[in-house]
């Protein structure tokens, strides 16, 4: 097929200095009022003709002398009215200044005509070879510095504006913006729509995307909700929308009404994730169509969150961005309670969150797009679930709630965060919360064996929880006893009786203990010391684990194993568990119980067992959780179990034969060799979606990466499956797999060569522009002689290279 290729340049840096207030610049003496956006996407020279009417109010509109915008489009001209202005551009810096001479209304409209070519801020695919989907789609993607690649802008987030966008399209296409649609005519052969706002917002949250969607939809109390996604895509879309209502229902009462007119979920390709924009968010069709799955839910749930916490109040500054991050990441498990807590206990699942000493939660030494970390996210969240814990949910929403009226269509900063949670923390608390946000440096937990028992010691030097770390002990004989660690003294747990049970963090206000331990003889002593101490012993460890909440019971499951049961006692364990994780999670637990037996005999009494457990019922929801039944293979036959499930994939499974989540559950076992070799690369090749294709790809890569690549008769026709899928596909959910294939096939400098030879055809290739980094990382696996480096780097100097790499290709170090 043809490829137009963009120029090179538009690979350069991502926006000026002047761009952010973090960053060296002076601020604009001016404030926009509203952005009007017209174009129309030429799919033959992959570029965006447009104009946009940029409307001011000038800090002293007396003497206006000029404005400075943030662009990196090419202009054609620039006018006030039919008067044409003069203006510079300079492309390294990446600005447009346009003088003001002789405009003296207030507020000012100045229109600006240019083309933006496709880049990674405004992302054009048409048909992609190796994905089932054909029909093509362009679409915005802008956080954080990005919109100047496709519309000039005053490009601070803290300089919200009125946005429309309108778009001429053929008529079978349709396009979808922020806010209310105000115009859809044809005119012919072509077709013009109109979104736009009453409402402000910054332009990183500003967006659109045009092509033959497919929509489904629903009212939702006055709310428009609905999904669109391109015509093809497999997925129950119903389900979807149901979905977003239920989510909507479960964050109201939280955080008030849903604050603008409507909600539409966009799924796109590689979009890698997912990303916010007031009333409309676009997620990735790989990841986000399957609303049975959990992961599904919660990333579809951290987006709509957002749009309370992020779009109707959004960051003040880029330092500010673990704001809106850390609410929507802790937000993202409250639809969850419904599959996960379900006999609704109300602890906070902070283990669903990480943190790392590498990332803090504010970090002002990094640039934007470097701020996106762990911290942020995760650790924020880890954050706010302290507080929430502390204040308690009635409080902690009440404050919210609060934060959220007070700046609602407005910023919001980390100084005005701890103004509104300190009165209610306390001082000492506060403080904690301020140190929290700022240090690098984890809380240490350290574990030493103690007699039958085990020693926990705290140190938290910086002074960064918020709230205690707490144990409870729910004792055979029925008493309840909560113990707190606390940094002045070490604390000693022990069982009294086997039927005694020990939940860690029963509250879970943190996340998991393991990642603040930071030696190796401390983090073993954890798995050999109190981890066994979340199971209870005796006749009634069923029932004394059917007693915990859903959360609790995923923990000892996914951390700890199996309690000490027969196996006859495993289905009304698992008919006893209150989480789908928990279910997903509690066959694999037994199947490493069963392998830890030495006798034979006893070991063959879990087969029958697993076997039912596995077939009757298969547990689906929370597969997600589970990254393999590997430790299953001695007790149960996959091929003969799923005999028929196999002939499918066998084929090819070219129609939708199988629903998502049962061929995600079939993924997680092993199958003999030869015999995987009929299933999963038929898949790959012919699946009839490119999700289904890319987990087909990523099983392939999983085996591999189990084989010895000297075993060349082995490995040679895998090696040949490898190649034959490089050179197929464009998408990065079957390259990527792919790749990481081809790095554990590392051989010599002439079998490698094959494989760098297609590296090289990707890196050349401006569609595949999502895997350039890791395409590049995996050559520099591939290649061990820095000649040959240099000779693979030369090869690369027309090659339209993504930004990472090009930072990659100047440093390869940055891959190690």
């Amino acid at each position: 097929m043809t490829k137009h290729w963009p120029p090179f340049a538009l690979l350069l840096a991502l926006a000026c200095p002047a761009s952010d207030p973090q960053l060296p610049g002076e601020p604009q003496p001016y404030d926009v009022v509203a952005y009007a956006l017209r174009g129309e996407y030429d799919w033959n020279s992959s570029r965006l003709k447009a104009s946009v009417d940029i409307t001011f109010d000038l800090e002293d509109p007396g003497t206006p002398g000029a404005i400075v915008l943030d662009s990196r489009v090419d202009v054609t001209s620039v006018h006030t009215g039919d008067r044409p202005l003069e203006y510079t551009v300079d492309p390294e810096l990446g600005t447009l200044q346009v003088d003001l001479a002789g405009v003296t209304a207030d507020p000012a409209t100045i229109t600006i005509a240019y083309t933006a070519p496709v880049s990674e801020a405004l992302r054009a695919w048409d048909a992609r070879d190796g994905d089932p989907v054909t029909t093509r789609v362009f679409y915005s993607f802008s956080e954080p510095l990005d919109v100047p690649r496709w519309m000039p802008c005053q490009n601070r987030p803290d300089d919200r504006a009125r946005f429309s966008v309108e778009m001429r399209m053929p008529g079978d296409e349709a396009l979808i913006g922020n806010g209310s649609l105000e115009l859809d005519e044809q005119d012919g052969e072509t077709r013009r729509m109109r979104w736009a706002t009453d409402y402000t917002l910054p332009p990183y949250l500003m967006a659109f995307a045009v092509g033959p969607f497919s929509v489904a939809g629903d009212d939702h109390d006055g709310v428009d909700i609905g999904a669109w996604y391109r015509p093809g895509l497999d997925g129950p879309f119903d389900l979807a929308v149901s979905e977003l209502g239920r989510m909507l229902d479960v964050f109201e009462p939280l955080l008030g009404a849903y604050p603008y007119e409507k909600y539409q979920l966009v799924l796109l390709p590689a979009v890698g994730g997912g990303i916010e924009h007031a009333s409309i968010t676009f997620q990735s069709e790989t990841s986000s169509n399957q609303p049975a799955i959990v992961g599904d839910m919660q990333l579809t749930a951290h987006e709509l969150a957002h749009q309370w916490w992020g779009d109707h109040v959004t960051v003040a500054t880029w330092d500010d961005v673990w704001i809106k991050e850390g609410f929507a990441t802790m937000l993202s498990t409250e639809p969850l309670r419904r599959d996960e807590d379900q006999t609704d206990a109300g602890t906070l699942m902070g283990d669903w969150h990480s943190a790392s000493a590498s990332a803090a939660i504010r970090d002002p030494a990094l640039l934007p797009p470097d701020k996106y970390t762990s911290g942020p996210y995760g650790r924020a969240a880890w954050l706010l679930t302290q507080i929430r814990g502390t204040l308690g949910d009635e409080q902690f929403f009440d404050i919210t709630r609060d934060l959220l009226a007070e700046h609602a269509e407005g910023t919001i900063d980390t100084e005005d965060m701890i103004a509104a949670f300190g009165p209610q923390l306390g001082e000492q608390a506060t403080l904690r919360m301020r140190q929290a946000i700022d240090t690098h440096e984890l809380p240490r937990v350290d574990v030493a064996l103690d007699g039958a028992g085990a020693r926990i010691s705290l140190r938290d030097p910086k002074t960064t929880l918020v709230a205690p770390i707490q144990f409870e002990w729910r004792r055979a004989s029925g008493d309840v006893e909560r113990l707190t660690l606390d940094a002045a003294a070490d604390l000693v747990l022990a069982k009294q009786d086997p039927g005694d049970l020990l939940i860690i963090d029963p509250d879970d206000h943190h996340i998991r203990l393991s990642l603040m331990i930071p030696g190796d003889e401390s983090y073993t002593n954890y798995y050999d010391s109190l981890l066994p101490m979340l199971l209870p012993e005796g006749p009634d460890a069923v029932a004394a684990f059917s007693a915990l909440p859903g959360p609790h019971q995923r923990f000892a499951l996914l951390y700890a194993g199996l309690p000490l049961i027969s196996p006859d006692e495993l289905p009304a364990l698992i008919a006893g568990l209150h989480s789908e994780s928990a279910r997903s999670i509690a066959p694999r637990a037994a199947c490493i119980t069963a392998a830890s037996l030495e006798d034979p005999e006893l070991r063959a009494e879990w087969s029958p067992v697993l076997t039912a457990v596995f077939t009757d019922d298969p547990p689906l929801a929370g597969i997600g959780s589970v990254g393999s039944y590997s430790e299953c293979t001695p007790f149960i036959d996959p091929p003969t179990m799923f005999a028929d499930d196999w002939k499918l994939l066998a084929s090819g499974l070219k129609t939708p034969a199988l629903d998502y989540p049962r061929l995600l559950f079939l993924s997680r076992f092993d199958l003999p060799l030869t015999f995987a070799f009929d299933v999963w690369p038929a898949v790959a090749r012919d699946g009839h979606s490119l999700r289904v294709r890319g987990l087909a790809a990523g099983k392939v890569s999983s085996i591999i990466a189990g084989l010895d690549p000297d075993d060349r008769e082995t490995v040679a026709p895998w090696r040949a499956l490898v190649l034959e899928l490089l050179a197929a596909h464009e998408a990065s959910e079957v390259l990527s797999p792919m790749i990481s294939s081809a790095i554990n096939l590392d051989s010599t400098a002439a079998a490698n060569a094959e494989f760098l030879d297609l590296f090289a055809d990707i890196l050349h290739n401006f569609d595949t522009w999502p895997v350039h980094a890791r395409t590049l990382c995996g050559a520099a696996r591939l290649i061990h002689d820095p000649a040959d480096w240099d000779a693979f780097a030369a090869r690369l100097t027309e090659a339209p290279l993504s930004q990472d790499a090009q930072s990659i290709l100047a440093d390869p170090t940055q891959c190690a």
